[in-house]
């Protein structure tokens, strides 16, 4: 019995249905992977935001963004002032993450160690998952920890994807080089025009969110140039991103939002053009951020510069709608 073979032309059929399948469903498929992966962030954002609050309850104030980016956490200088770690080294008790905030206890023998293990520390509530995994990066910075300011070689860091709101006014690191040459007053001057959430020593409470935690950015989505997702130290990654996530106040952990110039602006990440001062994120239209009374927003890139402004000033007596972003 003779079998008849398919033509040319009926396998050229099945070809092109089957490619046509597959540009309908792909689109979708990547959809809903992409929608996975922005619950995800929310989430990590949420748990965030629910430590702060946690934080704020035992230290009555929200968790300092610590001094400057060379500087990293040790547990017994504190959540404040005198803390030069920053506000996510902070939160590691808040998230469950006791432990590795113990690990630069500088009564320890081997602290430089310790603490080379706390800045290598790859956490996925740190991370949005749109742009990356939680991993070390390869580094060749030297940074201090410890009330007797040891210096440490840090040869991996880990980096977040999220930002303290350091509100509209760029208010300088704290410049303390050692840990003996602290000084409230100057934290305080250093502060006299702050008007965001995390700033430099910043001891801040609830009750100082003159407009409403409702109204008030807490921490977003950091903006970033995709050429730097995966770039170590040693390969010039931006301010954006080199300091690692447990460093006192820096560009790599705080972002502001200001109705002046275009770097301010939030954005989605592109190529080429390269910020270390504004929100943005990896997401389509919108990115992720959480508000001080911990409620989840999204808000558009196209946002208006100055409404944005207004969310992230705690203090301008501005009444925002969620329908204006």
């Amino acid at each position: 019995m003779n079998r008849k073979a398919f033509t040319l032309v009926e396998l050229l059929v099945v070809i092109a249905i089957i490619a046509l399948l597959m540009s309908i469903l792909l689109p979708a498929v990547q959809q809903a992977r992409e929608s996975a992966r922005d619950v995800q962030c929310c989430n990590n954002l949420k748990q965030l935001a629910t430590g702060s609050v946690g934080f704020e309850g035992m230290h009555q104030h929200i968790p300092s963004a610590g001094w400057n980016g060379g500087w990293t956490g040790e547990p017994h200088c504190g959540g404040g002032w005198a803390q030069p770690g920053g506000q996510f080294y902070n939160l590691l008790p808040f998230i469950e993450q006791n432990a590795l905030h113990q690990l630069t206890d500088d009564t320890k023998a081997a602290l430089a160690a310790n603490a080379q293990e706390l800045m290598a520390a790859a956490l996925p509530v740190f991370n949005c998952p749109s742009r990356r995994k939680a991993k070390q990066y390869a580094c060749a910075l030297s940074f201090k920890v410890g009330r007797n300011s040891s210096s440490f070689n840090a040869s991996s860091i880990a980096r977040g994807d999220y930002a303290g709101n350091a509100g509209t006014v760029q208010v300088g690191a704290l410049t303390f080089g050692n840990y003996k040459q602290k000084l409230k007053s100057t934290v305080d001057q250093n502060l006299t025009n702050f008007t965001g959430i995390f700033g430099p020593g910043a001891e801040l409470v609830s009750d100082q969110m003159a407009d409403g935690t409702s109204v008030t950015v807490m921490y977003g989505e950091k903006y970033l140039d995709p050429r730097y997702y995966q770039l170590s130290v040693q390969d010039n990654a931006p301010p954006a991103d080199a300091s690692g996530v447990y460093a006192g106040y820096d560009l790599s952990n705080v972002r502001f939002g200001r109705d002046n110039g275009e770097q301010f602006h939030p954005r989605r990440d592109r190529y080429d053009y390269n910020s270390a001062l504004c929100f943005g994120g990896p997401h389509p239209d919108r990115f992720n951020t959480v508000f001080c009374d911990t409620s989840l927003r999204k808000i558009s890139y196209n946002v208006s510069t100055q409404i944005f402004e207004y969310l992230c000033n705690r203090q301008d007596g501005k009444q925002v709608k969620p329908s204006d972003y």
